[in-house]
């Protein structure tokens, strides 16, 4: 949950600073009061983060006190437009600034869980494998499953022989996730470390086509 927050929020900083580069552009073409309605649109965008930083975090967070800021400055923005006196060459600085430190603080404050998943096939084969997980595991900020996938051997002209699925074989020490229990297109795991990279061009073995690179 938390790294879908982080996502968000960072997404939606992002667009803020893309919204600022139009409005640097409005300014120049001399369109107030398209500038003015941007102004707001940022206004509103900044403090719907704000909200959601609140709801997760608490109240009194830096990055909310960074957004607070930058409310203020669209204010004095939106004061400027209306006189005339705007600068368009500061724009982007100017609002830029609590923007970076609001994205800074919550990169610091909710750390990327990452999702790690391997596709062993042969039991005998794990031990290529098992350093990296044995390292990934160790990780607080990865969160590792070792899924071994169904294969077959092939015929020699490439029919199914025989079907084989060795998850019982591995190590005592391996927690293993049954492959009818984790969806790759559900999870989207950040990484996958796999055994077989040719697919189909295996005459000898195939995995499961579902799992084909």
């Amino acid at each position: 949950m938390r790294k879908y927050l982080k996502n968000r929020c960072l997404s939606a900083l992002s667009l803020l600073q893309e919204a600022h580069e139009e409005l640097v552009r409005l300014t120049e073409q001399g369109k107030p009061e398209e500038a003015l309605a941007l102004l707001q649109q940022c206004q509103e965008g900044a403090i719907g983060v704000g909200n959601l930083i609140e709801d997760a975090e608490g109240e009194g967070t830096e990055e909310v006190r960074a957004l607070e800021r930058y409310c203020e400055l669209l204010w004095e923005c939106s004061n400027e437009t209306n006189d005339g006196t705007i600068n368009p060459k500061k724009l982007l600085k100017r609002l830029g600034k609590p923007l970076l430190q609001a994205a800074n603080g919550i990169e610091a404050r909710i750390p990327t869980q990452r999702e790690v998943v391997f596709l062993p096939y042969k039991a005998s084969m794990w031990d290529s494998l098992e350093p990296v997980w044995e390292k990934l595991k160790e990780d607080p900020l990865v969160t590792t499953y070792v899924i071994p996938i169904p294969y077959a051997d092939r015929n020699p002209d490439g029919s199914v022989r025989e079907v084989h699925y060795e998850g019982a074989m591995f190590p005592e020490k391996v927690p293993i996730t049954d492959y009818e229990h984790y969806s790759l297109e559900e999870r989207h795991p950040d990484a996958i470390y796999i055994h077989n990279p040719y697919d189909g061009a295996n005459y000898v073995t195939s995995v499961d086509p579902e799992y084909y690179s």
